[in-house]
């Protein structure tokens, strides 16, 4: 399996001919106001909202081209506020619009809730009272949760010729005894019947890049919605979570990242998998 990294911006995604791609999953990028991206003019992480809306409907456009009709995207998104009280931008909801009306060929599958553990985030910092006192209308609550919007392209989906899985998967444990008696799941068949998926964040220790989902994220989605040998793209590959769990699960895992200096962290993940097998390639 070649898996590749092209270090440029997804808003152009020239190397993938069309319909070659069988599964998208990705993060999209806040702005600066939300997280410290660094400073490149040309990427759609800083600037105006209008630079971010115009880019991601480019990234969307492009998405829509290179994956296969009846084929998911998955986007993980926060209920993140930018802006003035009164005067808020929320992604979730401009993201949803970018998908479904601005570029259109998607219809909205699947409306996950990822429920982050109680100490995801410091509850002094992230949810507090806007006053001293504790009055009404005044709360600001921690955000514990994120949406992981499944999209599927329209059209007939084609199931391929080689269907492997792995079908133990589906009936392993995936929470510790405790989390069994707390969130009433055993095994990852109970909890995908849910609408709700319940795991822990990344580490701020472990984190190479101000934004990272946890592995566990893009390994349900890619359990889920793709086949083994299958094509999984990331056109905001970060620190390269979704390429490492594709190559961890038997798929090709392809990337963008218009950020160079992440391209060592991403290959140091994908070293470990480089050998007869695979390959991983940075363009």
């Amino acid at each position: 399996m070649n898996h590749k990294l092209f270090v440029k911006s997804s808003t152009s995604m020239d190397d993938l001919e069309d319909e070659s791609i069988h599964l998208i999953i990705f993060s999209p990028p806040y702005g600066n106001v939300v997280r410290d991206y660094g400073n490149l003019d040309d990427d759609i992480s800083s600037g105006t909202f209008k630079k971010w809306y115009d880019g991601m409907a480019q990234v969307v456009s492009e998405c829509l081209r290179v994956l296969q009709p009846g084929r998911v995207m998955a986007i993980n998104i926060a209920n993140v506020l930018e802006g003035e009280v009164g005067h808020q931008t929320n992604y979730v909801m401009w993201m949803s619009w970018i998908v479904e009306q601005e570029v259109g060929g998607f219809y909205l599958f699947r409306d996950v809730i990822w429920r982050k553990p109680m100490g995801a985030y410091n509850t002094n910092i992230s949810g507090h009272w806007v006053k001293t006192e504790e009055r009404p209308m005044s709360l600001h609550p921690a955000p514990l949760t994120e949406h992981i919007l499944i999209y599927k392209k329209e059209g007939k989906y084609i199931p391929p010729e080689n269907q492997e899985w792995d079908r133990n998967y589906y009936k392993s444990k995936i929470l510790t005894p405790l989390d069994e008696v707390m969130y009433g799941v055993k095994n990852f068949q109970d909890e995908i019947r849910k609408d709700y998926w319940y795991f822990n964040t990344t580490p701020h220790r472990l984190k190479e890049h101000p934004a990272v989902f946890p592995i566990e994220l893009p390994s349900r989605i890619i359990r889920l919605y793709s086949f083994e040998w299958e094509t999984v793209l990331d056109p905001f590959a970060g620190s390269g979570t979704t390429l490492e769990a594709s190559a961890r699960l038997r798929r090709v895992g392809y990337g963008y990242e218009i950020y160079p200096q992440y391209v060592k962290v991403i290959k140091e993940k994908m070293s470990k998998f480089v050998g007869l097998l695979d390959s991983f390639e940075v363009i």
